[in-house]
Parts: C-alpha cells; sequence; structure tokens
C-alpha cells in the first residue's frame, strides 16, 4: 500500500495555508478540523504503517509549532502532553499511532 499520498496531502494543506499570518490558534483549529479528518479517513480506511504514523504526526507538530509542515525544529512542549486531553491540560489532539 501506498500511503505516500496521505502525507503529500498533509504536506501540500499545510504549505498552501498562508500560515505565518496564522495565530497559534488558528493552526490549531486547522489541525483540528481539516488535518486530523484527513488522517481519519485514512485510519479508517487502512491500517497505517508505524513509519507513516510518525510521519504525519511530524509534519502535524510542525504545522503546530512552526507554521509550516516541513520544518525539523523541534517544538516547545512534548507531543504526548500536547496529545492529553484538555481536562489535563493537553490541546486534546490524538496521537495517531495510539489512535491507528
Amino acid at each position: 500500500m501506498n500511503c505516500g499520498m496521505l502525507v503529500d496531502k498533509l504536506v501540500s494543506r499545510t504549505s498552501s495555508w498562508i500560515s505565518n499570518s496564522l495565530s497559534f490558534g488558528g493552526r490549531q483549529q486547522l489541525i483540528a478540523s481539516v488535518l486530523f479528518s484527513i488522517q481519519v479517513f485514512w485510519c479508517n480506511t487502512f491500517v497505517l504503517p508505524v513509519a507513516v504514523t510518525k510521519e504525519c504526526d511530524r509534519i502535524l507538530r510542525s504545522f503546530l509549532w512552526h507554521g509550516v509542515g516541513t520544518s525539523k525544529k523541534g517544538g516547545k512542549i512534548a507531543w504526548s502532553k500536547v496529545c492529553r486531553p484538555k481536562a489535563t491540560g493537553g490541546l486534546g489532539f490524538r496521537d495517531s499511532r495510539a489512535w491507528n
């Protein structure tokens, strides 16, 4: 199975948005509504390889912290803490490895 289409779609979406002018909350909302819905469709249809889920999480992390999906820089907070429920101090995102 070629999961490169999923990664390409996430990268193209994050690079097409004018992310430098988006606030942190705007990027957070785009991840929660658009990017996760793309990932949910793929996860419901296929069991994704671990390498693909890691790459998807890397793209989402990079877009959240830096505004681009291809940055190699580290984030400000660990992704595992961001993926906690909002009631426990996280942003309510889902880790794609655990979710898939």
